[in-house]
């Protein structure tokens, strides 16, 4: 049995590659981080707790952490992160053997993948972004190929090494089951709602914009709300409060699983979110008008580049996060309704989409010693 490592920077295509190489017959390790960078909260991260249900999956966690954007004692404590990461992975490395190690961008890949090139183990790298993250732009030199995401972007990456394979989205986002964890939102089938989601954990201003504005949204349309743990509690007391013909149409939940995503997605009117390159993806694949909101600290302003991108393909309204306070609901709606999707680009993103898991596992069993 051929065995993988996983490098679970970005969670969501590294999930996705884990089912495709399942499906083939491939023992899977999954090196990831166990909290997620939440303020000084240790939450329990989405991959860890996806993976604990896994059995046939090993979680190996990492105590690598994010680079700080400036010189401070951060660095220190980074740079004895990524030490102690390199070690622990040249170790496990070692132990395990794995045929190739797979890295998905993040301060989780260069240690790692350091550490395959040491002990000679081939490495393959996916980048997501419609640029190249520092993650990968560090990991990069030891790599065989380096697969990317999107046909309109700008890496910079010698040509031998790069391939188009496109975004690797989850099975149950793209093709949903009817069968919901979340048997609520069943409800709303036929209806017109908005989905507001910040992402994994969430986003504080996204929350903010929506709390201001329910009573403008609630008349006319149903909201679908992924708040994040942080501030799930907070919004199932705001639901409450509501009056009964509101709290019907009003749906809160701290994180969906991919099929509720998915089914979400389908059959929403309008989406609220962040500019992650899974999201974008997501959008594209089924053709949904979005206000994005882009991350502003996100690495060389990717998101704002993600959102640029969804906004070129016509299904995009960017606002930046200072001008949040300042929007409405109502002037939202109206841009949102003057939008006009490009119909040829979108399906050429939409078949790099469908193919992508099936060409990126290709690759990896290709290179693979």
């Amino acid at each position: 049995m051929k065995k993988a490592v996983l490098i679970g920077g970005h969670s969501t295509p590294a999930l996705a590659l884990l089912k495709e190489l399942q499906k083939r017959g491939w023992k899977i390790y999954y090196f990831g981080s166990k909290y997620a960078s939440l303020r000084d909260i240790r939450l329990l991260s989405y991959e860890y707790r996806v993976l604990q249900k896994e059995e046939r999956v090993a979680f190996i966690p990492l105590p690598a952490q994010g680079w700080p954007r400036s010189v401070s004692w951060q660095s220190i404590r980074t740079i004895w992160a990524f030490q102690r990461s390199f070690w622990k992975a040249f170790l496990t490395l070692l132990r395990l053997r794995p045929n190739i190690v797979v890295g998905f961008g993040g301060y989780l890949t260069p240690p790692v993948v350091l550490a395959a090139a040491v002990l000679r183990i081939p490495v393959i790298l996916h980048e997501q972004t419609t640029t190249l993250g520092l993650g990968n732009r560090i990991a990069l030199p030891f790599a065989k190929k380096i697969a990317l995401a999107f046909s309109d972007s700008h890496y910079h990456i010698p040509v031998p090494k790069r391939v188009l394979v496109g975004n690797l989205l989850r099975e149950e986002v793209m093709q949903p089951q009817r069968t919901l964890a979340n048997k609520q939102l069943l409800s709303l089938k036929g209806k017109k709602f908005i989905y507001l989601t910040g992402g994994k954990t969430g986003s504080l201003a996204l929350n903010a914009f929506l709390a201001r504005e329910l009573k403008n949204i609630l008349p006319e349309y149903g909201v679908v709300h992924q708040t994040g743990e942080l501030e799930y509690q907070r919004f199932l007391r705001l639901r409450r409060h509501l009056p009964s013909e509101w709290r019907r149409r009003y749906f809160v939940a701290a994180n969906f699983f991919a099929n509720d995503v998915g089914w979400v997605l389908a059959n929403s009117r309008w989406v609220i979110t962040r500019s992650g390159a899974n999201t974008i993806s997501e959008l594209i694949w089924w053709q949904r008008p979005a206000v994005l909101v882009p991350l502003p600290i996100s690495g060389a302003d990717e998101q704002k580049k993600n959102a640029a991108f969804l906004a070129k393909l016509g299904l995009g309204v960017v606002v930046l996060q200072k001008q949040l306070d300042a929007t409405s609901w109502p002037s939202l709606l109206t841009k949102l309704e003057k939008l006009q999707p490009k119909k040829s680009l979108i399906a050429r993103e939409q078949q790099l989409l469908a193919t992508s898991r099936q060409k990126f596992a290709n690759l990896v069993e290709k290179w693979a010693r």
